[in-house]
């Protein structure tokens, strides 16, 4: 499992509106990454490997409370089955928590499994990195 565990400086609802809303999220993520911030909404995450191959992640939106959760499928076009991501919000003295979880690595083999779990532990923490300055910018 994948932990990342921040603190933003800035209002939950300036968090979660940079979070949630695509006119956000291409400044801090990319251009085109694609999110529908509702049930069974749909996200996808276009994205190139060190080798320089072009990928495509696709997921759907299966859960979602108003500035406190999101949480949506996370798979590559070449996976078996689906991940989860979720991202958890709340308010704390001077800004806001935020906790993103990626779970679900089990269903791939061990020698494939560490690899996964560690690339995608170094995206989180740079994609993470990049949405807290944004938020801070964005206040």
């Amino acid at each position: 499992m994948i932990e990342v565990d921040l603190f933003i400086p800035v209002a939950r609802n300036t968090v979660w509106e940079c979070l949630t809303q695509n006119d956000h999220i291409h400044k801090w993520w990319g251009k085109g990454v694609l999110l529908h911030s509702r049930q069974g909404g749909q996200f996808y995450e276009p994205w190139t490997d060190r080798h320089g191959r072009t990928h495509n992640t696709r997921g759907v939106v299966t859960a979602i409370e108003n500035r406190v959760r999101l949480q949506f499928d996370w798979q590559d076009e070449s996976w078996p089955k689906p991940t989860r991501v979720e991202f958890l919000l709340s308010q704390v003295d001077g800004g806001t928590r935020v906790y993103v979880q990626h779970s679900g690595w089990e269903v791939f083999p061990d020698d494939q499994r560490k690899q996964l779990v560690d690339d995608h532990r170094l995206g989180w923490r740079e994609v993470m990195d990049n949405f807290r300055d944004y938020c801070v910018k964005a206040k």
